[in-house]
């Protein structure tokens, strides 16, 4: 995330995430332990050693990966979890390669016909506000396009990924207001986890700010 390092770890929402990630990888490891015996690959006698080491093992991958997810700034642990359905996105390879070589307005332009042809990859429209921001030094255009991604129903990976870009946005053309509402709305989203307390604690910072302006 864009507003601060992660926190301490034990909240709450981190172990609902965990518990999360032993159950999707675990299920299926215990079935696939249940065929094995019952065709005959696995001993009787292994079982009790075989279960102790899978449910060993997939709590280990548990922690290790909501500790990868602690560290991650567009919070990888949720994209993990929430990626199904998303809307089927085209490659950028030209749009890309265009950026490489500084060719900015081009890049910017083919992104447009991109969208042009395919109005629901919402993907090509995040690129193209994070361009428009960047590159484009245009950031009432780029504003106008992570908004108009909102509106398009982005799952929760785009959704992340959008209101970082909007947090960003807001803090280089100082809309203060705004940085502050979208702060909250993310809080408020992804209240629980790493990156949801962490727009709380800049929200705070934020508020603190504000009282010792008024105060001098």
């Amino acid at each position: 995330m864009p507003f601060g390092p992660p926190p301490a770890h034990g909240h709450v929402g981190d172990k609902v995430e965990r518990l999360r990630v032993i159950l999707l990888v675990g299920i299926p490891f215990l079935f696939f332990d249940v065929v094995l015996l019952a065709v005959g690959l696995l001993p009787r006698w292994s079982l009790p050693l075989v279960l102790v080491g899978t449910v060993v093992g997939v709590i280990a991958l548990g922690y290790a990966v909501t500790f990868l997810a602690e560290r991650s700034a567009h919070g990888f642990l949720r994209a993990l979890l929430s990626s199904g359905g998303e809307r089927h996105t085209h490659g950028y390879s030209a749009q890309e390669s265009l950026v490489m070589r500084g060719r900015f307005a081009e890049a910017i332009a083919s992104y447009h016909q991109l969208i042009a042809h395919a109005p629901g990859d919402l993907d090509a429209r995040l690129r193209l506000a994070e361009l428009l921001a960047k590159e484009g030094n245009d950031l009432v255009a780029a504003e106008a396009m992570y908004l108009e991604v909102r509106v398009l129903g982005p799952s929760m990976r785009q959704d992340v990924t959008l209101s970082n870009g909007l947090i960003d946005l807001y803090r280089r053309n100082g809309a203060r207001e705004q940085l502050k509402g979208e702060l909250a709305r993310f809080a408020r989203r992804h209240e629980g986890s790493v990156e949801g307390r962490s727009a709380q604690r800049y929200l705070r910072q934020l508020a603190q700010d504000d009282a010792s302006d008024v105060q001098d």
